[in-house]
C-alpha cells in the first residue's frame, strides 16, 4: 500500500510540474529525478512514470535525460518486460524524437537496436504501434535511416504484417513503414 501511495504521489507531483513548468525550474526537476531514483519506496514503474511525466515538457526533457541513470533505464529495458514498463520506455524514446540531437545523447545504434528488439519480440499492440511511430519519427534523420537498413529493421517490420492484430489500423502503419 505504501508503494502504491508513493507511486501515485510521485506521478501527481511530476504531472503538475509537467503541466505548469513555468512554476518550476529545470534544477528543481533534475533534483526531483535524482530523489526519485534514490527513493526506495517507489516501484520501478512508479519511478519511470514520474520521470516520463517530466520528459513530456520541452523545458525539462533534455535536462532529465542527462540525469545519470535515466537513459540507462530507458535503453536497457527488456523487450520481454512488463508491457506497462516497456510502453513507458518506448514513450520516452518517442519524446526524445522531438529534441534536437545536440540536446540529448542517444546513440543511434542503441535506439535502432532497442526498437528492433521490441518489434521482434513484443506482441502488445500499443507497444508495437508506438515503436512504429518512434521509427517513423526518427527515419527523417539520415544516420538513423542508414542504421535501420544495417540492422535489418525493415525486415522485422515486414514480418509484423503476418501477425494477427485486433486493430486493423496497425496493418496500415506496418505497410506504411515496410
Amino acid at each position: 500500500a505504501d508503494q502504491y501511495v508513493a507511486d501515485k504521489a510521485a506521478w501527481l507531483l511530476t504531472a503538475i510540474m509537467g503541466n505548469v513548468p513555468f512554476f518550476f525550474t529545470t534544477d528543481e526537476a533534475v533534483d526531483l529525478v535524482k530523489s526519485l531514483q534514490s527513493g526506495s519506496s517507489l516501484s520501478d514503474l512508479g519511478k519511470l512514470e514520474a520521470i516520463v511525466n517530466l520528459m513530456k515538457t520541452d523545458q525539462f526533457r533534455a535536462a532529465v535525460w542527462k540525469v545519470p541513470g535515466v537513459s540507462e533505464v530507458i535503453t536497457t529495458v527488456s523487450a520481454q518486460g512488463a508491457p506497462p514498463f516497456l510502453y513507458k520506455c518506448v514513450f520516452a524514446m518517442w519524446l526524445l524524437s522531438f529534441e534536437d540531437g545536440s540536446n540529448v545523447s542517444l546513440p543511434i545504434e542503441t535506439l535502432v537496436g532497442k526498437i528492433r528488439q521490441i518489434l521482434a519480440v513484443s506482441r502488445v499492440e500499443k507497444v508495437i504501434r508506438l515503436s512504429l511511430t518512434v521509427l517513423k519519427n526518427y527515419l527523417t534523420k539520415k544516420a538513423f535511416a542508414v542504421e535501420v537498413v544495417e540492422q535489418g529493421l525493415l525486415e522485422i517490420v515486414q514480418q509484423l504484417e503476418y501477425e494477427k492484430w485486433r486493430d486493423t489500423e496497425l496493418y496500415d502503419d506496418i505497410r506504411e513503414l515496410a
